[in-house]
């Protein structure tokens, strides 16, 4: 039995996956087999085609861009696409776990729920104003539990905290019966600390990445997730069929031919985040500001609901994080445009502390 037949789910290993003629037979002139109308319903658009379920261009756009190789790749819709193929893959409903790190991203266990996957929580450890993950705690919690995925997102949703490589290593290392699974939603404002060297070292090593963040496209809805060939052999199975538009592979092309336009924006993002956290400072409402290498800050405020009360009736959206482990009184803020920082700013200069 191979190391991935030990952890995926036996229904998932004997899957016939469904296959469309074309994929098997794309070259030809004449296409007969999938029921599609003859002509496109919007002209000048080949619409009326089902698109390639894994197109070659794009494939080949994000092995370049990653340093990694086409069949490393696994494409859909968004990252929380793939937190769903790997639970429905990985996790036996009512038997096998995940791991968290709270506070962190809620679709993890929001695709736990839905597939009835125990969840087993190792929160961070606080340091002041810093974050760390408790290895040993996460490492106890993988010899003890049966859990298939441990999902690390750095920098972290809502912290912006990056984890050590070393860390990292050393999760995967404990991580003899599990995926680690490392989102790095966030990576392009911390490049150099991106965990995608390490997937020459760890096999269950699973890093998701997503053009909505840095490259400005979360409307498009196009994510990859990047791990050893064999596991994206496997999850190839249980991806939906079609999961990119044509349109959508034409614009995430389009946008990713520029990478000096992305590193433009997130330069400007980061710039405009120092000024933020700057000024905010300076308000006396403001108690702590967590150290984000993210385009968001999390912001501990002497009073978080007249915050919430005052931005509401300014027509500003930002996100409470109140509710979660550790982060009483806290709210994440985007980085916006200069003009949307200095509304909130003014906004948030009106409110008292108590």
């Amino acid at each position: 039995m191979s190391w991935l037949e030990t952890l995926a789910r036996p229904s998932i290993i004997n899957l016939r996956a469904y296959k469309s003629a074309r994929s098997i037979a794309s070259d030809a002139g004449v296409f007969l087999d999938a029921n599609e109308a003859p002509d496109s319903g919007i002209a000048g658009q080949e619409l009326n085609r089902y698109p390639l379920p894994q197109p070659a261009a794009l494939l080949q756009r994000f092995a370049g861009l990653y340093g990694v190789d086409q069949a490393q790749i696994l494409m859909g819709r968004g990252s929380d696409e793939a937190i769903d193929v790997l639970t429905r893959a990985f996790c036996e409903p009512g038997q096998d776990s995940i791991l968290l790190t709270p506070p962190t991203y809620g679709m993890y266990e929001v695709s736990a729920d839905i597939q009835n996957a125990p969840v087993v929580r190792v929160s961070l450890l606080k340091d002041g104003a810093e974050w760390k993950l408790d290895v040993p705690g996460m490492t106890r919690a993988m010899a003890e539990r049966n859990i298939k995925l441990v999902y690390v997102c750095s920098p972290n949703n809502p912290t912006g905290t990056v984890f050590s490589n070393d860390d990292i290593r050393a999760l995967c290392r404990a991580a003899s019966r599990s995926i680690v699974v490392i989102d790095e939603a966030y990576i392009e404002f911390d490049p150099s600390s991106s965990c995608v060297p390490l997937l020459n070292e760890f096999r269950h090593l699973v890093i998701l990445r997503t053009l909505s963040k840095a490259w400005g496209l979360a409307g498009l809805r196009c994510g990859v997730m990047l791990g050893d060939p064999a596991l994206i052999a496997l999850l190839q199975k249980v991806r939906a069929p079609y999961p990119l538009p044509r349109p959508v592979v034409g614009l995430a092309l389009q946008a990713t031919s520029d990478l000096t336009a992305m590193q433009d924006r997130v330069a400007r993002v980061t710039s405009e985040r120092r000024r933020l956290e700057n000024a905010l400072r300076e308000l006396p409402v403001v108690k702590t500001i967590y150290s984000s290498k993210a385009n968001f800050l999390l912001i501990e405020f002497q009073n978080e609901a007249a915050v919430m009360s005052a931005t509401n009736r300014a027509g500003i959206i930002v996100r409470s994080r109140d509710s979660e482990p550790c982060l009483k009184n806290c709210v994440r803020i985007t980085v916006g445009g200069e003009t949307e920082n200095d509304l909130l700013l003014k906004v948030l200069s009106e409110v008292q502390p108590v």
